[in-house]
């Protein structure tokens, strides 16, 4: 098995920023796409960035995070 490294946080953060600027309002079938298609692909280290990418979106949209550069 490969190791697994944490994922960047300032890289995540500015791909949240970066798909809902291009996916708006579908910003949430997108992120579902990507996780379920690195899970069936056994991608884990790219399955682990867009599960935190998806929780910096969640965080932005629900205003407990923020759009500017962290």
């Amino acid at each position: 098995m490969t190791d697994l490294s944490q994922p960047d946080e300032a890289r995540c953060w500015a791909k949240a920023r970066e798909v809902i600027e291009k996916y708006g309002d579908d910003v949430d079938a997108f992120l579902e796409l990507m996780i379920d298609t690195c899970g069936k692909e056994c991608e884990m280290q790219l399955l682990m960035e867009w599960l935190v990418i998806r929780t910096c979106v969640a965080m932005i949209l629900n205003g407990n995070g923020s759009t500017a550069a962290h």
